[in-house]
C-alpha cells in the first residue's frame, strides 16, 4: 500500500494537470482525481473514511484547486 506522502505526491500532480487543463471539463476531472487522492492520503495518514471536510465542491467555478492546493498542504 502506497504512503501517505506517495498519496499527496498525486494529489499535486492532480492539481497541477487541473491548473493547466484547457476546459473546465478537464478541470473538473483533475480535481475529481485530486480528491481522491487527498481522501487516501487521509486514510492512509490515520483519519477514518468520510472524517474528511471540503470547503468547496471540486466543481466549484471559483479557486477550487486552491481549496484542493490548501487542504492537501495541511496534511
Amino acid at each position: 500500500m502506497p504512503s501517505a506522502k506517495e498519496y499527496r505526491a498525486y494529489v499535486d500532480k492532480c492539481i497541477g494537470w487541473a491548473e493547466r487543463a484547457t476546459t473546465d471539463y478537464e478541470r473538473d476531472i483533475f480535481l475529481q482525481m485530486a480528491k481522491g487522492w487527498l481522501e487516501a492520503a487521509l486514510i492512509a495518514s490515520g483519519a477514518s473514511p468520510g472524517q474528511t471536510a471540503w470547503t468547496k465542491s471540486p466543481s466549484d467555478e471559483d479557486g477550487s484547486a486552491a481549496a484542493v492546493s490548501q487542504e492537501s498542504s495541511a496534511i
